[in-house]
């Protein structure tokens, strides 16, 4: 945007900043004078006329905006010997392109804010006032532990057409129900999706919140978020949800588990739960009460009980995609599982036991005790090793038509290996994705399989 820029003096690098923001507010507020401020603008370099941005911009994303303006802003050596003062002028700036962009860029879909200052806070909220309507912002990302300032009060009366909603606290012990928050919420019409990141919060004051989108709401995600017990607890339907996900979510009690347990999610269709803090009994409840929609579950981290795996195979019919943990004491539990839901179609097993276990080699014995028609997809994950006739045992006896086999494993698979996948697979498998030892396989053995497999991808593991 610069004509000479190769030739600035390191004294002049801290104005590049600057210039990015004085650059972006011409092209937006005075794009016809741009043309007659060639400091700005080198006709020769490009014949073309500058960019719009207030047609073309339809995302704005805080950290990709901060990034640029960071790596602009390279200040002299006593300057940035301030590390504070240098991260405020970065975020002062962000704020002002950002917000500059929100009043002008009338195509805007998509905006993301992570305000650390309280001083960004206040220009954010002065400029919301400033907008009449943002009527196509569709998605919106909100990543600050400071909740209550009225920024977020402001935009609630401006952009009401929000389809996706997203708050990330960044830390934990923030109580995550604020009245503002609360108001954005509320002044949506077709809200769709919501997640939350991080903070403490309470299951039921969050379906509550929901409950007026109840008709709209297919989406509700927990990522990172302590799950205090529920004061109150009362039965809530949302008759549009298609998806539930708690990830990696602590704290979790059974009092936690109520609001799921009452509630009625007539469609749900995938339930996620990849948390190593949860309750395996209220799992099984959950499944019983649930399962009968669901085509996707995937349950990483959980231990399967008996209990567990008798709800699964009992209530969960629809189910085409199973992803859970695996180790010597439940592998069997997991096989059932997979023998008996004929619409299954695709298993992930990820191996949480210790390699001495041999999990993998019992989950094959498993397995071939079964015919597996309808067994289209596997992936296993952090393999250590397993026996090729355990493999073979499998392959013959359950005649799985595997389309697709993924092996991360930290060994590498033998040329045996892949000789038996190719002789037992060779007719249905169209993606076979393998570690592998360069000094295990030859050349031809890859080839061979290159010849077979329309997707055939390796990747090497080095022998320390």
């Amino acid at each position: 945007m610069c004509k000479n820029a190769r030739s600035y003096k390191k004294s002049d690098r801290s104005k590049r900043a600057a210039n990015l923001l004085q650059s972006f507010v011409e092209c937006i507020t005075a794009f016809d004078d741009i043309f007659e401020k060639t400091c700005l603008y080198n006709k020769k370099s490009d014949k073309k006329s500058p960019l719009d941005y207030s047609e073309y911009v339809k995302e704005l994303n805080w950290t990709d905006v901060c990034s640029v303006v960071w790596s602009l802003s390279r200040l002299d050596e006593a300057v940035n010997s301030i590390h504070t003062d240098k991260d405020s002028k970065v975020e002062c700036i962000t704020a002002k392109i950002i917000a500059m962009a929100a009043q002008y860029c009338t195509e805007l879909q998509s905006l993301s804010l992570e305000p650390r200052e309280l001083s960004t806070h206040d220009y954010l909220q002065s400029c919301f006032a400033s907008i009449k309507s943002l009527p196509r912002l569709r998605h919106f990302v909100w990543g600050s532990s400071m909740s209550e300032n009225d920024a977020l009060c402001q935009l609630a009366t401006i952009a009401q057409n929000l389809e996706s909603i997203t708050i990330n606290h960044c830390y934990q012990n923030v109580d995550f129900i604020s009245e503002n928050i609360a108001l954005l919420v509320r002044s949506q019409h077709r809200l769709k999706s919501f997640t939350v990141k991080h903070g403490d919060l309470e299951m039921y004051a969050i379906l509550d919140l929901l409950q007026a989108h109840a008709n709209s709401l297919e989406s509700i995600t927990f990522s990172g978020v302590v799950l205090r017990q529920n004061r109150e607890v009362e039965s809530v339907q949302f008759s549009k949800l298609k998806c539930i996900k708690i990830d990696t979510c602590t704290h979790i009690s059974n009092s936690s588990w109520e609001p799921l347990l009452a509630a009625d999610f007539p469609i749900l269709r995938e339930f996620v739960c990849e948390t190593h803090d949860s309750k395996v009994q209220e799992l099984t409840k959950f499944i019983y009460g649930h399962g009968g929609a669901l085509t996707t579950l995937l349950l990483t981290g959980q231990r399967i009980s008996n209990t567990c795996s008798k709800a699964i195979i009992e209530s969960c019919h629809n189910l085409t995609l199973l992803s859970v943990s695996i180790n010597a004491e439940t592998v069997f539990f997991i096989a059932k599982i997979i023998a008996n839901l004929p619409k299954l179609h695709s298993v992930v097993l990820t191996n949480s036991g210790f390699w001495y276990e041999q999990a993998i080699d019992l989950l094959f014995s498993g397995l071939s005790k079964y015919w597996l028609p309808n067994l289209y997809q596997m992936e296993l994950k952090s393999v250590d090793s397993f026996q090729t006739n355990f493999l073979e045992r499998f392959l013959s006896k359950s005649n799985p038509p595997l389309r697709s086999l993924i092996i991360n494993n930290r060994v590498g698979v033998t040329e045996e290996c892949l000789n038996l996948i190719i002789e037992y697979l060779y007719s249905t498998l169209e993606i076979l994705k393998v570690g592998f030892k360069k000094e295990c396989i030859s050349e031809s053995c890859i080839q061979k399989v290159k010849s077979v497999i329309k997707t055939f991808e390796l990747y090497e593991y080095h022998v320390v």
